[in-house]
């Protein structure tokens, strides 16, 4: 092949770091510095050699008050500078369970999840209706409240069940965020 990269064998080298609200960015450099020892001194040509960082719970780092995650700038566009003036890209992985702000994932985004089976979503929704009527009305929800709630979203749970397992493109998609904003609405209006 005239491509030199085409048939090598790259070898990949992961660290895991797990992410705290007391993260700092010479913590994750000190990673980096660690990844990079599997390139010091190789005599053979080190861009051989993938190196990867997973951050597990970045989004407990996104709210340190150090502010690690801006270290990481600098790294994913321009590498990992080591050895003084040497740098080599670092393949970052975020592994969060919670919500980031989007703002800081604009170097792409893959959210890989099970899809839920309607039983879940709807106890989900019920769960949401439950605690955000409580927070509202410092009170749980009355039955005949819970009743007509249950009614509404076994509907729209199906529906949007049916339209999930048919892939269904050519409706109007509606996702789960959509379902749990109804039932925290549901929740407010049947506060007020």
């Amino acid at each position: 092949s005239v491509n030199p990269l085409r048939g090598t064998n790259f070898k990949v080298h992961a660290q895991k770091y797990m992410c705290s609200q007391q993260s700092k960015a010479e913590a994750l450099t000190e990673q980096l510095e660690m990844l990079t020892l599997h390139i010091k001194g190789n005599v053979q040509d080190p861009f051989n050699k993938m190196l990867v960082l997973v951050l597990e719970e970045i989004s407990h780092a996104d709210l340190s008050p150090y502010l690690p995650l801006k270290s990481l700038h600098s790294i994913i566009d321009d590498g990992f500078a080591y050895d003084g003036k040497k740098t080599i890209k670092v393949a970052l992985i975020g592994l969060a369970n919670y919500k980031m702000d989007s703002a800081k994932l604009n170097r792409g985004i893959l959210i890989v999840r099970a899809p839920m089976k309607e039983k879940a979503i709807l106890d989900a929704c019920m769960d949401i209706f439950d605690i955000t009527y409580k927070q509202i009305a410092n009170s749980p929800p009355p039955n005949d409240v819970k009743v007509d709630f249950k009614k509404y979203i076994e509907k729209l749970t199906e529906y949007y069940s049916v339209n999930f397992e048919q892939n269904n493109s050519s409706t109007q998609y509606i996702g789960l965020r959509d379902i749990y904003g109804f039932a925290k609405g549901y929740a407010d209006m049947a506060c007020n």
